[in-house]
């Protein structure tokens, strides 16, 4: 099982935050994650060892990322506003767990896919769900930690083309 560290917890939370709060205000919910993990906050400070944005509130980070997203985010509601925390929570521990930047991950494992692994977050610790999430991408356990260091560009690259062949065998399949 996953377990995160004191600090790791606080971020997680953070993401966890932002992600209900965009939710609450009434934002598409797959369309401010797919592009919240690619703006430069949180590639820069979400992403970061260590960020004073860690232990913000959501509001005042969004001072800083809806600037850089707004033109892209929708407003409406969908099946996921309720679990939009838990969403957060877990693509933060993918980027712990992978040390993959968000803005890849993003590309490598679908909304949808941690939207329903979030549903079943009730009966399951985040741990075990992102656990679940890395096995059935084959993504490496390396934490951030000053002790591990970060994927290659040539890691990440694989693991991306990997997550294309499968979605590729997927739309095959099912296109039929």
């Amino acid at each position: 099982m996953l377990d995160l560290k004191d600090n790791d917890i606080c971020v997680c939370k953070t993401q966890m935050k932002i992600y209900s709060f965009m939710a609450e205000n009434g934002y598409n919910l797959e369309c401010f994650s797919n592009e919240f993990l690619k703006c430069d906050f949180c590639n820069k400070e979400m992403d970061d060892h260590y960020s004073h944005f860690h232990t913000s509130f959501p509001q005042e980070c969004a001072e800083i990322f809806i600037p850089q997203i707004e033109n892209k985010l929708t407003k409406g509601k969908g099946i996921y506003d309720l679990c939009a925390g838990d969403i957060g929570y877990i693509y933060r521990m993918l980027h712990i767990f992978t040390g993959i930047p968000s803005k890849e991950l993003v590309k490598i494992v679908p909304f949808d896919e941690v939207g329903d692994e979030a549903l079943t977050a009730i009966h399951y610790s985040y741990g075990d769900v992102t656990e679940n999430i890395m096995q059935r991408h084959n993504l490496p356990l390396k934490r951030y930690d000053s002790d591990v260091q970060r994927l290659s560009d040539e890691e990440i690259e694989a693991i991306k083309l990997q997550a294309m062949s499968e979605q590729e065998a997927l739309e095959r399949k099912y296109l039929k």
